[in-house]
């Protein structure tokens, strides 16, 4: 058989491509914060001086371009694509009649269906749909009426937080709600891709159980519907979810094992395949595979990604080249952010190339050290690697995942040492294999075998997940701290080789610098918000523990209110002793020190105010506190969007979704107040209610 050629060495590190993908972040960051739109042609004055100076051969003017040109582009890009898209306005309604074609159908739980529905006229969009439990079954294709209850996609609730209308828009639906009273009217002709997802999704529910069905769904077809709650939330306590969606892991995995059957089949020709490179071959044959596994996967950014990382790979491959390094990481984030400059504030693109950056780097490291090419037995050297890249990933995109979710697990290393190996030796191998013979309906026994490897995963998460600290709540960091730690992982990387003793200077620097303004920023103590027509607030008192205004409280809430705050639940304010109480009105002593009233009824309004510092009213007020209180009422909320309240040195900081209604009061021990306005100018009267 030919022998293969093996690759270059590692080579140092692409400091020119890095430098330029990490301007290019910088700039789309600082156009989405600062107004750019009057600075447009400022910006094509210093490209065009730039221009003129590199054709002049100065080494300063090349080096200057480098620096300027990338960070001008993406504070260009991101002010031409609009940063975060808005969708059209959709009034919520129900019990009214819709018709339409469903273009999208998955499996839920208990016997319910989502679907996507398209052509609804008056909607503006397309309509995301949840059936009822009696419904029929419907597929992409069928043409449906029925009477529907539709509600807006929820806008962002708390300052900061997770801006679910754009993220509506970004998918394409202007609402979501329920369907009932379904019934079939015509047929059309749907999407192939819709089909095929379709259809792989209902095999996978005849054959496998509804857990180990909706995993499966989730990491071959990308519908995650089928998942229920407290599936998630074991992935989740675990460490494990990030293999419920479809990334570089399932990529790599599944087009590397279609390489390795390939290569096996050519194995068996001998003559032929020492004339030629059965690795070439193999990687060739299983390109069009991968293209398949990425349409099938519904393309999320993550996948995208991954995808681009592979086919840079095939090149190198082909090339006799090497194929991972971090220049392909740097041109694929440059490609993905060139096209699609909003996607940098993603939680799915941060993430996944944090941790992609941190494998890559990682790995050529190893290999610069010659560890695989060591005596260490190989059993060993794959359940290290398995270690250390668990580590580096989880380390990499903690930051990230702590800013979004707020919480993080300490068992992640432990549980990818079992589901990494489940997943890339059992689950992806025989569902690639379940995926090719589905045609012939010969994909009973590869999902027999698929099945024990999901058995395994769903057991590692919920063991893990029921351990302490599956759940470690810790405040979130700001925009500026992931900033400065995205500048400390490239600068470590792009440093020269020759100047070890000055490399870990800046990157040092930066992770300092982001330790303090993470550890010195005040959290905040009071988190209020509108949900579904209900007015909730949380509160954290000076013992750490947390306080919702409302009894019942479904999950999705109490993590939206704890996640400012810094913590992972709280309690009913009834169940915990108050400093006064009254029919209608309850006050509490919060975090500072700060008497905080909650107020159900109109009538509480009056001695609420009378005895509190700040009031919070999940009625409508009329009128200002005559002490100077600030009032937030759900007049306020409605209007300017949740609220945050931070306690920084005694002074109350206001800040609402619509941060142009955020104002500061200072609170003194003769009650007087001082606001601090947006321009930092200082009034000593008084605002009216609510702070307007």
């Amino acid at each position: 058989m030919q022998a293969e050629t093996p690759p270059p060495p590692a080579s140092s590190p692409p400091r020119v491509s890095l430098t330029m993908a990490g301007l290019l972040m910088l700039g789309i960051a600082f156009g989405q914060i600062v107004p750019w739109a009057g600075y447009g042609p400022l910006a094509l004055l210093a490209a065009a001086g730039w221009i003129v100076v590199a054709i002049k051969g100065h080494r300063f003017g090349m080096t200057l371009g480098m620096v300027t040109v990338p960070f001008l582009a993406g504070a260009v890009l991101i002010t031409i694509s609009g940063g975060s898209p808005v969708a059209p306005k959709v009034e919520a309604a129900s019990g009214i009649s819709l018709s339409g074609e469903v273009v999208m159908a998955e499996v839920m739980t208990k016997s319910r269906q989502r679907i996507r529905l398209r052509g609804a006229e008056g909607q503006g969009g397309d309509l995301r749909l949840i059936t009822s439990r009696h419904a029929p079954v419907v597929e992409p294709g069928d043409v449906i009426t029925g009477r529907a209850r539709l509600q807006p996609p929820l806008p962002q609730l708390i300052p900061g937080g997770f801006d679910f209308t754009a993220h509506a828009h970004r998918h394409g639906y202007v609402a979501t709600g329920f369907i009932d009273d379904i019934k079939l009217t015509g047929r059309s002709r749907p999407s192939l891709v819709a089909r095929l997802r379709y259809g792989v999704q209902t095999r996978l529910y005849h054959h496998l159980d509804d857990g180990p069905a909706a995993i499966a769904s989730a990491v071959l077809v990308g519908l995650r519907g089928g998942i229920t709650p407290e599936l998630r939330e074991a992935f989740r306590g675990s460490g494990l979810a990030h293999l419920l969606a479809i990334s570089g892991l399932h990529m790599a995995l599944f087009w590397g094992s279609v390489v390795a059957a390939f290569r096996a089949g050519l194995a068996l020709m001998p003559s032929f395949s020492s004339r030629h490179s059965s690795l070439k071959l193999a990687t060739m044959a299983a390109a069009p595979f991968g293209l398949f596994y990425l349409v099938l996967s519904g393309m999320p950014i993550s996948a995208i990604r991954a995808f681009l990382m592979l086919a840079l790979v095939m090149v190198a491959i082909l090339l006799t080249r090497r194929g991972f390094t971090l220049h392909h990481v740097a041109l694929v984030a440059m490609g993905i952010l060139v096209i699609s400059p909003e996607s940098l504030f993603l939680p799915a693109f941060q993430m996944s190339f944090a941790a992609v950056f941190a494998l890559v780097a990682g790995w050529m490291a190893i290999i610069r050290s010659g560890w695989t090419s060591s005596r260490v037995p190989r059993l060993l050297r794959y359940l290290g690697g398995i270690m250390m890249g668990s580590v580096l990933a989880s380390f990499a995109s903690a930051p990230f995942v702590i800013h979004h979710f707020g919480v993080t697990t300490m068992w992640s290393v432990l549980a990818n040492i079992l589901g990494i190996p489940l997943m890339g030796m059992v689950i992806i191998p025989f569902g690639a294999l379940a995926l090719v013979v589905m045609p012939l309906g010969l994909e009973g026994v590869p999902l027999a075998v698929m099945a024990w490897g999901l058995e395994g995963v769903i057991t590692a998460s919920e063991y893990f997940s029921t351990l302490p600290l599956s759940r470690l709540a810790l405040p979130p960091p700001s925009g500026l701290v992931l900033i400065l730690m995205t500048a400390a992982m490239i600068t470590l990387v792009v440093g020269r080789p020759w100047a070890w003793r000055y490399r870990a200077t800046v990157p040092a620097a930066c992770l300092v610098l982001a330790g303090v303004i993470w550890a010195v920023t005040p959290l905040p103590f009071v988190a209020m918000t509108a949900l579904h027509g209900r007015v909730v607030a949380a509160i954290t008192l000076p013992s750490g523990e947390v306080v919702f205004s409302r009894k019942s409280l479904d999950p999705f809430t109490r993590n939206i209110l704890t996640r400012p705050l810094g913590k992972a639940d709280g309690v009913y304010i009834g169940d915990v002793d108050c400093t006064e109480c009254g029919r209608g009105w309850s006050i509490i002593t919060a975090e500072g020190g700060i008497k905080v009233a909650v107020v159900w009824r109109r009538h509480g309004l009056t001695t609420a105010c009378g005895k509190s510092d700040l009031v919070l009213s999940l009625v409508a007020a009329d009128y200002p506190c005559r002490r100077g209180a600030p009032i937030i009422d759900r007049d306020d909320i409605a209007r300017k969007g949740g609220v945050t309240i931070t306690n920084d040195n005694g002074e109350i900081r206001i800040t609402h979704v619509d941060n142009r209604a955020s104002y500061d009061k200072r609170i003194s021990h003769d009650n007087r107040a001082s606001y601090v306005t947006a321009g930092g100018a200082r009034s000593s009267s008084l605002p009216s209610k609510g702070g307007q």
